[in-house]
Parts: structure tokens; sequence; C-alpha cells
């Protein structure tokens, strides 16, 4: 594409090049640009009514709590127009999105240091986007403490509090008990995880993350 062959002149002279590449890279990805779009894809739609269908399957299961309804995307929120088939939808709309429990420190020294469980993840357990969990970090749940809330395999991670609100986010690979500052994704229809991560990365998520939790994100 012409605008990356544009940049790449530029990305290893200037400090910030190779940073701002990869920033450019993902954000025409995000708005899919990045590659040609093949009409024969399944629109955004059909994905959606899927996605319906299998909530529906999961309440009724009682696997998931009966998600809340979400208001509608306004104009005035949409910051560029999508390729046919795409949509803008509420994140909460595609994933069961939860945050997990809090341990005062004293109890966890006390009661779940050296555990045998599932591992403990605390914000500082959290990279920056594509760094792994730090799973090892000594505290872990035992899985009869049932009133933890687990979060599994290849749900996406993202701390909504504090200085690292909206920055440091991560993918499991395991199931997990986590900490309340963090919230878990966990993907309905298949949606790809990967991609819910680089959307976390997505530096124009990242600015819209600080006015909502809920977010916008685009799917296809």
């Amino acid at each position: 594409m012409e605008v990356l062959e544009k940049y790449f002149d530029i990305a290893f002279a200037a400090p910030e090049g190779i940073k701002k590449l990869r920033e450019l890279i993902l954000t025409l990805a995000m708005q899919g640009k990045l590659v040609p779009q093949d009409p024969n894809d399944q629109p955004a739609s059909e994905l959606l009514k899927e996605i319906e269908a299998e909530k529906r399957r999961l309440v009724k299961a009682r696997k998931i709590r009966e998600p809340k309804s979400l208001p509608k995307i306004k104009p005035e929120e949409v910051p560029y127009e999508l390729p046919a088939g795409w949509e803008w939808v509420r994140l909460g709309s595609i994933g069961n999105i939860f945050n997990g429990n809090s341990i005062n420190s004293e109890e966890k020294a006390s009661k779940y240091a050296g555990a045998e469980g599932l591992p403990y993840i605390a914000t500082k357990d959290v990279g920056y986007g594509l760094n792994a969990l730090a799973y090892e970090n000594g505290i872990s749940i035992p899985k009869s403490e049932v009133q933890f809330k687990v979060a599994h395999k290849d749900a996406v991670l993202i701390c909504a509090e504090g200085g690292s609100a909206g920055k440091k986010c991560g993918m499991t690979d395991r199931d997990i008990c986590f900490g309340n500052k963090l919230f878990a994704n966990e993907l309905f229809g298949g949606i790809s995880s990967d991609y819910i991560l680089y959307m976390y990365l997505y530096p124009m998520f990242r600015s819209l993350f600080a006015g909502a939790m809920s977010g916008i994100s685009s799917v296809r």
C-alpha cells in the first residue's frame, strides 16, 4: 500500500519510527484497509445473530448471567466509516465481560501463597499486550473456593483502574482467578481473542477507553 511504502522510507531513521509503523499497520488492519476485503465473507449482521442465539443458550443453561441492555451507538460515537459488511458494536454485545475478586495482602500471604489451584493474576502480573501473564507468582486459589470468579483459557484481560487502566492487557493461556481491577472478556461466536487483544492495543481504542469502559468495536 502507498501509505506503508511512504512510511517505510523514514521508519528506520526516526527514533520512534518502528513504533509508529507498527501503530499504522494496526490502525489499517482495524479499519479494514490493510488487505482487500472478500465480498464472499459472512457479513457482521449474520455473526451478530448467531451471537445473540448463543447468548440465549448460555443464559438458559445458567452459564452466564442475563446480559444487560447496552445503549445504541450514536452517530457521533462512530470515528470512521467501515468497509461493507462490518458493523460497530459495543464490546459487551460480543463477549461476556466481568471483573475479578480482590484479596487483601494479609489474606494473600497467609492463605493463598503457595496454595494448590488456579493462578491468581493481579495487575502487576499483566504486561502491555503481547507479553505472557506472570502465572508463576506464588499465589493460587484452590478450586474449592467457589466464590472466586474464573476467567477461562483465551479470555482477554484489561486493567480498568489506576494508572494502568486501558494500558495493561493480555490473553490467558489457561484458566485463572484474577483481581478486581482487571476485566476479563470471553468472546462469543468464535470471535478471535487475538483480534480483541489487538483491538485493545489499537491507539484509537485506548483513547475511547478513557471515556467509557464498554467502548465500541468493529466486527465483520
